[in-house]
């Protein structure tokens, strides 16, 4: 079907391989005439492939696949969920209201199914795109991340904080605790911009790090300067220093 063709191609992309244009156009044109057959896996494989590629979809593709994934919404499993909201929040496609309501209960029915990076994904997701989260919704997730905390990486951990912060959520104390715990204990493998969006994330949040995670990203921000970016020096500058005056009052 179109779904794998186009999976298939962004696995290549991804490998160094550049499809023609046209190629994908035709793909497309066959994806939104064939839409109302598709099955979850494939209305999350076809948006994922296109954000792999960087094809921006049709509008009448776009459409097509939302009403199709909210009609067939009980059939989508964890990684079909966060696998599309992903794509939407890389194309900066908005979603439709009815998705993306779909997609929230959905998550949430599922949540004890969700793969760390999973959870990660969603919240990025909907962090992206500026969608106020259902509360249900980050109570599961932050309960699933407390329960595959042994899956985190430096990825995950920044990632996760930081949509949380976009989207003005304050963490349970308890994951807060446990995702600096093992910041600190992963801080050699961070790279500049994880020190920079966790470090932004806490300062955002109000908190101040402990300690010895406070060393750890310094000394690791330093070793990673050649990574850096202005925005990101920037950033991680205007952290230290709310954290410094919060520590200082």
């Amino acid at each position: 079907e179109v779904a794998t063709v186009l999976h298939s191609a962004a696995k290549l992309h991804l490998l160094g391989w550049r499809p023609a244009r046209e190629l994908v156009e035709g793909l497309m044109l066959r994806a939104t005439a064939t839409a109302d057959s598709l099955e979850p896996q494939g209305a999350s494989i076809l948006m994922w492939a296109l954000a792999k590629m960087e094809q921006k979809p049709h509008a009448a593709l776009l459409e097509a696949v939302q009403h199709q994934a909210t009609a067939t919404i009980r059939g989508f499993k964890p990684q079909g969920v966060s696998n599309l909201l992903w794509s939407l929040a890389t194309m900066r496609e908005q979603p439709q209201p009815f998705l993306l309501d779909a997609m929230q209960r959905q998550a949430v029915k599922t949540a004890p199914g969700f793969k760390a990076q999973e959870v990660k994904d969603v919240l990025w997701a909907l962090a992206t795109l500026e969608v106020a989260p259902e509360p249900e919704l980050v109570s599961a997730m932050q309960r699933q991340a407390m329960a595959t905390a042994g899956e985190w990486n430096p990825q995950i951990i920044a990632n996760l904080t930081w949509a949380l912060a976009k989207m003005d959520q304050t963490p349970d104390r308890a994951l807060l605790e446990a995702m600096q715990k093992k910041a600190v204990a992963t801080a050699d493998r961070f790279n500049h911009g994880g020190v920079t969006m966790f470090m932004w994330a806490l300062a955002t949040m109000g908190e101040t790090p402990h300690a010895d995670l406070l060393t750890a990203m310094q000394r690791r921000a330093t070793a990673t300067a050649s990574g850096s970016t202005p925005q990101g020096v920037s950033n991680l500058l205007w952290a230290l220093a709310k954290m410094r005056k919060k520590a200082d009052r």
